[in-house]
This record gives structure tokens, sequence and C-alpha cells, in this order.
């Protein structure tokens, strides 16, 4: 776009003087055109080029704003390689995040299996005789208490009758 635009400029400024020659161009109701030739003066105040001037203003135009394009062009690829440096630095965070991850889940399946093999371990040892030798000593104990229980009952039962 802006080059149509600078081409149409600088095709004005050259074809210009045809133009002017038959009845100018109304821009705006402000805008007005005079043809002047050589020793003639100008009928208002104002800025007149030559057609070299004009060309050199333009072409400065030109070069400004291919410069503007330049800039903004840099700044676009600043922006990109700043994206891709913080795209790669939080890929290389999360790759040593699920590297961690997977260290830390081996470790608690390296302990889950240990307390398993113990668990099974221990199940193995006893086959089942601890099991009923505890069984018997607790319902003997029982009894026991039971036992002495009435006993001391009684002897307390005694003791108040007398």
């Amino acid at each position: 776009m802006k080059r149509f635009i600078s081409t149409i400029m600088i095709a004005s400024l050259f074809f210009g003087q045809t133009a002017v020659a038959a009845e100018p161009p109304r821009l705006c109701p402000e805008c007005i055109i005079y043809r002047i030739k050589k020793d003639n003066v100008a009928p208002e105040d104002g800025w007149l080029y030559t057609d070299l001037s004009q060309a050199t203003l333009m072409a400065n135009q030109e070069a400004r704003e291919k410069e503007m394009q330049n800039e903004f062009d840099f700044k676009l690829k600043m922006q990109a390689i700043d994206l891709k440096y913080a795209t790669a630095t939080t890929a290389i965070a999360l790759d040593a995040l699920k590297r961690e991850n997977r260290e830390v889940d081996k470790i608690k399946d390296g302990q889950i299996n240990f307390l398993e093999d113990q668990l099974v371990e221990a199940n193995k040892k006893s086959d089942g005789t601890d099991r009923m030798l505890w069984f018997s000593i607790g319902v003997g104990g029982g009894i026991l208490i039971g036992v002495l229980s009435a006993w001391a009952y009684s002897m307390v039962a005694k003791s108040q009758s007398n």
C-alpha cells in the first residue's frame, strides 16, 4: 500500500506539469494549484518547489519510510527471537520437572515394593502356629481374669457378711 501511494506521488510530481496545464484537480477546498512561469509573481504566500526539490523531498520521505519499515522489521524479529527463547526455556523447565517427577515416582514405587515384600515375607514366616498360640493365650487369659474376678467378688462378699 505504501509503495502504491509513493508511486502515485512520484508519478504526480513528474507528470504534474501536464496535469496543472489543464484544470487543476481539487483535493480540498483550500488547495489551489497555480502554474507559475519564470519571472512571474506568486499570487499567494507559500512554498514553491522545483521538480528537483520535490523529488528530493519525496526521496527523503521514502528513505524515512524505508528506515521505519526496517526498524519495525527488526523489532518484529527481536520479538520473535524473544518468544522462541521464552518457549525454549519453558520447555527446558518442563522437561526438568517431568524428569524430577519420574525420579520421585521411582522412589515411591521402590518404597511401596519394599513394604509389600516385607508384608509378604512376614506372612510367609507365620504358618498359622503363631496365630493359634496367641489366640489360645488370649482365651486362657480371659478365662483366668474371669475366674479371678469371681474369686475376688466372693472374698468381698464374705468379708461383708462377717
